[in-house]
């Protein structure tokens, strides 16, 4: 049993996961990000954030570990005090924290660094990560200036302010 796995899966069908003597998981919306020292440009997608929060308590995770895991609710309990006390103790001791799937503390500052989670969004289906570098590369054609007249901008200047005043006329 994977109980990272099992957080991440839980945390994707609900949008948040309580995870007793520990703290709690949410997911966040993010923008389009550019990574700087990758020179991409990352999609849309989501965030894992995490919030400490030891006393929040929540029986849903347990039952859904339970019954993906096929285990008793009690035995769940148990694995997930385990690991927290696994957890938690590797955190007291000030060496950095990695949870598969979920992001990693650093203990120096107590910080969470969650992990992008691609989007299974609709609204973002079929944006894909770019390379600037390549883009930059591959703009090596430039519009020719010949063919465009000047004074292009000011016919359409001209056009549009013809229609919005004569549109509220009509």
């Amino acid at each position: 049993m994977n109980i990272s796995a099992d957080i991440l899966a839980f945390l994707k069908l609900f949008g948040k996961a309580s995870v007793p003597g520990f703290g709690q998981f949410t997911i966040e919306k993010t923008g389009a990000q550019f990574n700087d020292q990758t020179k991409t440009l990352l999609p849309p997608s989501q965030l894992i954030i995490f919030n400490k929060n030891e006393n929040q308590n929540d029986e849903g995770l347990i039952q859904f570990l339970a019954k993906r895991n096929q285990v008793t609710p009690d035995r769940i309990e148990k694995l997930l005090k385990d690991q927290v006390d696994s957890w938690n103790s590797t955190l007291y001791s000030g060496q950095p924290l990695l949870i598969d799937g979920l992001g990693d503390f650093d203990q120096q500052v107590f910080k969470f660094s969650g992990y992008r989670i691609e989007s299974e969004n609709s609204d973002f289906f079929g944006l894909e990560e770019i390379n600037i570098t390549d883009v930059q590369k591959s703009s090596k054609y430039k519009t020719p200036k010949g063919n465009i007249p000047k004074d292009t901008n000011k016919t359409v200047s001209v056009l549009l302010w013809i229609f919005l005043l004569v549109i509220p006329v009509l």
